[in-house]
C-alpha cells in the first residue's frame, strides 16, 4: 500500500457535483494518474507495483477491479495481443477465451482492447475481463475478476465503474 501522500479517498454522498453514482466514494492514485470510483460494500487499496489499485468486495472478496497504469503506454493493441497470447498458459486448471475486440471505447476513450475470457483461479470458475486503453501519454488496465456464476448480475456495476473512471495522464 502506497503512503497517503500519493493516494487520497474523499467520501462522496451524491452523484450531484462528482459524477458518481449515489454512495460511491472518489478513490485518487496521484502515483498513477488516474482517479476511480468505489463501489459502496468495497474497499481500495493500492500496491507499488504497475501503480495498481486494487478495489474489492469487503464481505466476500468475490468481485475485484485492479486498475495498472504505465507511463509511457504500452503499444496497443500489440500488448494485448501478447496478452491474449499468453493468457491460456497462466491457468492451468482451466481456460476459455469470449470475446476479443479491438477498436473498442473505455471511460470515453477511444482505441481500448477488450478481451473476456473464463478461467479457474484457486479452484473457482471466474468471469476476467481485462480492458487496455489509453490516455494522453499513460496507458492503463481495468482488470474486473468476478464468480462466472455472478457475471451477467455483475454488468451495471462494471459499467458504473468505467463511468466512474477518469484517466489523469
Amino acid at each position: 500500500t502506497t503512503g497517503a501522500s500519493e493516494t487520497t479517498a474523499a467520501p462522496t454522498t451524491t452523484a450531484g457535483g462528482t459524477g458518481l453514482p449515489e454512495g460511491w466514494t472518489a478513490f485518487t492514485n496521484r502515483r498513477g494518474s488516474y482517479r476511480i470510483g468505489v463501489p459502496p460494500g468495497f474497499r481500495a487499496r493500492t500496491r507499488e507495483r504497475s501503480n495498481a489499485t486494487v478495489v474489492e468486495e469487503e464481505d466476500d472478496p468475490g468481485r475485484v477491479f485492479t486498475v495498472r497504469s504505465t507511463n509511457p503506454s504500452h503499444p496497443l493493441p500489440q500488448a494485448s495481443r501478447d496478452y491474449r497470447r499468453s493468457a491460456p498458459g497462466l491457468f492451468p486448471e482451466g481456460y476459455r477465451e469470449v470475446s476479443y475486440e479491438e477498436g473498442q471505447t473505455y471511460a470515453g476513450r477511444p482505441g481500448a482492447v477488450v478481451f473476456d475470457y473464463e478461467a479457474v483461479r484457486d479452484g473457482r470458475p471466474v468471469h476476467v475481463s481485462h480492458i487496455n486503453f489509453k490516455g494522453q501519454t499513460w496507458g492503463y488496465n481495468v482488470e474486473f475478476i468476478v464468480p462466472a456464476d455472478q457475471w451477467d448480475a455483475s454488468q451495471d456495476l462494471a459499467s458504473q465503474f468505467e463511468q466512474a473512471f477518469q484517466p489523469l495522464g
